[in-house]
């Protein structure tokens, strides 16, 4: 089980942004929506594809946070749309 080694290791790095993701991904698995909730809100700040931010919206759907899950939905939907703006410009500039 991941969960213990994860809580373990952010007792030591509490600022590791994917440990946290990777916390908050094993509690939603597990349907602990509220600790996934938790992780995930923790680890958003590292986000570059939009997933946590997805994976957020879900625990905060099922917990019943319908705003907050929309919102956090919307973020996963612009970080997507900005990465994809970046990749077009860079497969541009190489054609």
């Amino acid at each position: 089980d991941a969960i213990p080694l994860l809580t373990q290791y952010l007792k030591a790095q509490p600022d590791a942004l994917a440990a946290h993701a990777d916390l908050g991904r094993a509690y939603l698995h597990l349907e602990q929506y509220a600790n996934a909730a938790t992780e995930l809100r923790k680890a958003a700040a590292a986000d570059d594809q939009g997933e946590i931010h997805y994976q957020l919206s879900t625990a905060l759907r099922k917990l019943g946070r319908i705003r907050e899950a929309d919102a956090a939905l919307k973020e996963s939907v612009d970080i997507r749309r900005a990465r994809a703006a970046r990749d077009q410009r860079r497969y541009e500039v190489h054609r």
